[in-house]
C-alpha cells in the first residue's frame, strides 16, 4: 500500500551514485550523496561530503529500509533528513491503468512518536492498514512523514531503520525496525531452502545459468 517513500536531504533529492542488487537477491543497495548545501551566498556543506547508503529488503511480508549517513567533511555537519510517506491503497488493477467507478475511504492518519498508521476502509467493508515505524524515533513527525535532525562528526555515521507493514488491519502489527536482523533471517531461510530443494544440472553452462535464475525467481516467490 505504500505509494510514497521519498528521501530528501536539506529539502533536495540526493544525487544517485550507484545501485546494486545483492547476488542472492535479498537486498537492494543505493548509494547517494549530498549536493552543495548553501546558506545565503556561501556553501555550508560542499557536494559529496556526506554519503547516504540505503539498503532495502523484503522479509516476512514487510519492507525493511536502512539508511546510513556517513560524513567525510573536516568538521561537524548538521543535516536535516526528511522521509516523505504516503499510502494510496490503490489495487493492482488501478496500478495497471483500470479506472474504478468508486473507491473506499481513506481514514485519518494516526501519528505516534515513532511512526505512522495509514488506514483505508474498502468498498468490501474490510479495513486495511499500512504501519510504518522508525528507529530511532524522528526529531519531528507528522501525517506526511518524518524529519531527522542529525549532527555528524568527521567520519561518524548515523543509522536509521524503517519498517513498513501492510495488509488487512487485524493481521498487521508494527514490529520494531531492525533491517540487519531481517536480512540475516532471510539469508538463513534461503540457505536452508537451497540445501533442501531439488536441483537440476545439465552439460550446458548457459542452460544451467537459466535454471539457476529460474530457481532464484521461484525462491523469491
Amino acid at each position: 500500500h505504500l505509494s510514497v517513500l521519498e528521501l530528501l536531504l536539506e529539502g533536495e533529492k540526493p544525487p544517485l551514485l550507484s545501485s546494486s542488487l545483492a547476488d542472492d537477491d535479498v537486498t537492494l543497495t543505493a548509494v547517494q550523496t549530498n549536493p552543495d548545501i548553501t546558506v545565503g551566498d556561501g556553501i555550508r556543506i560542499p557536494k559529496d561530503a556526506v554519503l547516504v547508503e540505503r539498503e532495502l529488503a523484503v522479509a516476512d511480508g514487510r519492507l525493511h529500509h536502512r539508511i546510513t549517513l556517513e560524513s567525510f567533511h573536516l568538521s561537524d555537519v548538521l543535516l536535516t533528513l526528511r522521509i516523505a510517506l504516503a499510502a494510496d491503497f490503490v489495487d493492482i488493477f488501478e496500478v495497471r491503468g483500470y479506472q474504478r467507478k468508486a473507491r473506499g475511504e481513506r481514514l485519518p492518519i494516526e501519528v505516534s512518536a515513532d511512526g505512522l498508521t495509514m488506514s483505508y476502509m474498502g468498498l468490501d467493508d474490510v479495513l486495511r492498514r499500512t504501519v510504518v515505524r522508525f528507529s530511532p524515533p524522528p526529531t519531528f513527525i507528522d501525517a506526511d512523514g518524518a524529519t531527522f535532525v542529525v549532527t555528524l562528526a568527521p567520519h561518524a555515521a548515523q543509522v536509521i531503520d524503517i519498517v513498513a507493514s501492510g495488509g488487512i488491519a487485524e493481521l498487521v502489527n508494527g514490529v520494531a525496525p531492525d533491517t540487519k536482523k531481517a536480512v540475516a533471517r532471510v539469508r538463513r531461510e534461503n540457505a536452508h531452502w537451497d540445501k533442501t530443494a531439488m536441483r537440476v544440472f545439465t552439460s550446458s553452462e548457459s542452460v544451467n545459468a537459466l535454471i539457476e535464475r529460474a530457481f532464484a525467481d521461484v525462491r523469491l516467490l
